[in-house]
């Protein structure tokens, strides 16, 4: 974020949790920017808005209790029993899960209910349903070119039906680079990761 992320950006963070991406990238956006960050845990949500008013970044970072996905919908929503936890998903992990019903939104449906003309970064960090986000962003990821900075989970991907093949290829069509650690990753290397990595995609202009 430090090395592309500059005053006046708007930034999408998908996955907020209790708000470290979304402070740093306030921080740099400045009052001339905008940050807006989902976070669906409700119990986490509330702790995402108190950080942000404790960094003073309430002009700035637009917090929303909602979950991105590929449809607006109603869906069921699985809470671990440890307060704070970076794991609550979409998807279901275990039985010791909870379950309650939250709203989705898509990317597309977002943009253009707030009328937003410009998106430089989206930051997706979502446990497994990244996929699903990724297409119900397809006309903005297509119309405006935003750089994305996407957290993978192979096994619940997998456990969602869907493949790194799905995403790579969504992602090459949409005429994406992806970078892992500054190196151009090919669909190989790409779809045979077993385990959690980050990738940078950067939109061919």
């Amino acid at each position: 974020f430090r090395k592309n992320c500059v005053q006046g950006m708007t930034v999408i963070d998908i996955g907020a949790h209790l708000g470290l991406m979304s402070v740093i990238t306030g921080q740099l956006v400045k009052t001339s920017g905008k940050v807006y960050a989902f976070e669906p845990a409700p119990s986490t949500f509330i702790t995402l808005q108190q950080v942000i008013h404790l960094n003073n970044l309430s002009h700035v970072v637009e917090c929303s209790n909602e979950a991105v996905f590929d449809k607006d919908s109603t869906i069921d929503f699985f809470i671990n029993q440890n307060e704070g936890s970076n794991a609550n998903s979409l998807i279901q992990r275990n039985n010791k899960q909870n379950s309650l019903k939250i709203k989705t939104v898509t990317i597309d449906s977002f943009i253009e209910r707030k009328k937003i003309e410009k998106l430089n970064i989206i930051k997706i960090d979502a446990e497994g349903v990244e996929y699903r986000i990724l297409k119900g962003a397809k006309s903005t990821l297509t119309k405006l070119k935003p750089m994305i900075i996407l957290s993978i989970h192979p096994v619940l991907i997998i456990k969602n039906n869907d493949s790194l093949k799905d995403i790579y290829d969504f992602l090459i069509g949409l005429n994406y680079n992806i970078y892992y650690q500054n190196q151009l990753l090919d669909e190989n290397t790409f779809c045979t990761k077993e385990y959690f990595f980050d990738v940078h995609l950067f939109p061919i202009i």
